[in-house]
């Protein structure tokens, strides 16, 4: 491959979040579900993806699911830096799931 076939490559790449947050925003989430799954089969290991998800589900008391997304999202950032707003706002999701007992 030429280096030249690989910047038209990443220049052309959907951008799964930011379609699926539209979708969940115009109340289309199936579609920003599909979107995220998407991104989850063709970049494994994308953590955000998982958060996302997870958000998603949340909004659509889909409790398992989501503690299921926030679980392996935290589980892929154990290690990152204690400050990423991300990473806060998953463990108070997450912690805020546990303790409902839904």
């Amino acid at each position: 491959m030429r280096p030249v076939d690989c910047f038209f490559r990443l220049e052309i790449k959907p951008n799964f979040k930011r379609v699926a947050r539209a979708y969940h925003m115009a109340g289309r989430s199936n579609e920003a579900i599909a979107e995220l799954e998407k991104l989850l089969n063709a970049r494994r290991g994308h953590a955000l993806g998982h958060y996302e998800l997870g958000k998603i589900y949340e909004d659509l008391d889909r409790v398992n699911d989501a503690e299921r997304e926030y679980a392996v999202f935290l589980e892929m950032w154990s290690e990152a830096d204690e400050d990423m707003p991300q990473l806060i706002d998953a463990r108070k999701r997450y912690d805020r799931l546990q303790t409902s007992g839904i």
